[in-house]
C-alpha cells in the first residue's frame, strides 16, 4: 500500500486539523493504509496532502515531492485575500488533485477550469463522550478563537427572550465574547478531551454565521457535532447547511439571521420538550453519514484513484 502524508494547518488543538489529518488517518490506517501526519520530510512519500496549506512555504515544500500532490481545502480563503488567492492558484498549477469539503468550493475551482473532488470533513462519532443532559436547558455554541464575532446575530434574540424562560447559555471557545448579551452568559474556556462531554450536556446547539460568500462555502461541521451530541440546532442558513438541516425536520435554518425567527425558533424549543426532543433525534439520523468510518471510505477510494 502506498504511504500517505498529511501536512496539517495545526495540532489536534485545531479542529479542521484534528478531524481532516489526525483522526481520518487513524481510521485509514484500518483501512490498510500507512499514513503519517505532520511530518516534513515528503519526499519518502507516495502521496503528500497539504491540509489549508498555500502559503510561500508550502509552495516550495512542493518542489520535494517525488510522489502525488493534494491541496486539501476546506474554507473559501480565495476570498479574503489576494496574496492567498494568488498563493492558491499557484499551488493547484502543480498540484495533482484537489479535495474540498462542500459544494460551494468545488464549484469556484471548477470555474477556474480545475477539478475537485468533494469530501466532507468527518466526525468520529464513537469517540464522542455522552452526559445526561440535566435542567435547566442549555443553548450551547462552541468555536475556535476569531469566530466569536458571529455570535453578534444572536445578542437581540438572547436578550429578547422571556425571563420566565429558564435557560442557561453557553460559550465554549477560545476567548469569551463580549457583545453585550445582557442575560447571563457561561463561558467555558476550551480543552482538548472535555469540550465534546460539554456540548453534550447540553440541549440546542446554534450555529450562527454572518450571510457572506466566504461564510456560505464553510462546512457543515458545526452543526454535525450538535447532530451527533443529541442537540436540536438552530443556523444561519447556507449552501453548506442547507445540504444537512432540513427546516422544522432535523434542525432549523434562519434565512437571513432574521432576528425575531432566532428569538421564537429558541424560545419554542426551550418550552417545548417533545419537539425539541424529535428534532434532536432526527438530527443525529441525518448526520450518520459524516461518521469517520464514511469518510475515510471516501478517503481511500479518492487515494487509490491516484
Amino acid at each position: 500500500m502506498k504511504r500517505v502524508l498529511f501536512l496539517p494547518i495545526g495540532g489536534m488543538k485545531t479542529a479542521s486539523s484534528r478531524l481532516i489529518c489526525y483522526e481520518n488517518a487513524e481510521h485509514l490506517k484500518e483501512l490498510g493504509w500507512d499514513v503519517v501526519v505532520g511530518k516534513d520530510d515528503v519526499a519518502s512519500f507516495d502521496i503528500v496532502i497539504f491540509q489549508k496549506r498555500f502559503r510561500r512555504k508550502d509552495l516550495g515544500l512542493i518542489g520535494k515531492v517525488k510522489g502525488k500532490v493534494v491541496l486539501q481545502i476546506s474554507e473559501a480563503y480565495y476570498l479574503k485575500d489576494p496574496g492567498w488567492l494568488h498563493n492558491i492558484l499557484g499551488f493547484v498549477k502543480r498540484a495533482d488533485a484537489i479535495v474540498v469539503s462542500s459544494r460551494p468550493i468545488h464549484d469556484w475551482f471548477r470555474k477556474n477550469h480545475r477539478k475537485s473532488v468533494i469530501i466532507p470533513t468527518g466526525l468520529d462519532f464513537a469517540a464522542l463522550p455522552k452526559a445526561p443532559k440535566k435542567a435547566p436547558i442549555k443553548i450551547c455554541w462552541i468555536g475556535s478563537t476569531g469566530n466569536e464575532r458571529y455570535l453578534s446575530h444572536l445578542v437581540k434574540p438572547i436578550n429578547s427572550l422571556p425571563h420566565k424562560l429558564k435557560f442557561e447559555f453557553w460559550v465554549i471557545g477560545g476567548k469569551r465574547p463580549h457583545l453585550g448579551f445582557t442575560r447571563h452568559l457561561h463561558f467555558i474556556q476550551w480543552q482538548l478531551g472535555t469540550a465534546e462531554r460539554q456540548v453534550s450536556e447540553c440541549h440546542i446547539g446554534i450555529a450562527p454565521l454572518d450571510c457572506n460568500s466566504y461564510e456560505f462555502a464553510k462546512p457543515p461541521s458545526k452543526p454535525v457535532l450538535y447532530m451527533a451530541q443529541g442537540l436540536a440546532v438552530v443556523a444561519t442558513e447556507t449552501p453548506s447547511y442547507r445540504s444537512l438541516i432540513k427546516d422544522k425536520v432535523n434542525g432549523f435554518l434562519i434565512r437571513g439571521n432574521d432576528q425575531d425567527r432566532w428569538a421564537r425558533i429558541l424560545a419554542m424549543l426551550i418550552k417545548d420538550s417533545k419537539r425539541r426532543n424529535e428534532i434532536a433525534t432526527r438530527g443525529a439520523a441525518a448526520c450518520k453519514r459524516f461518521d469517520a468510518p464514511n469518510i475515510a471510505k471516501q478517503w481511500d477510494t479518492f487515494l487509490r484513484s491516484l
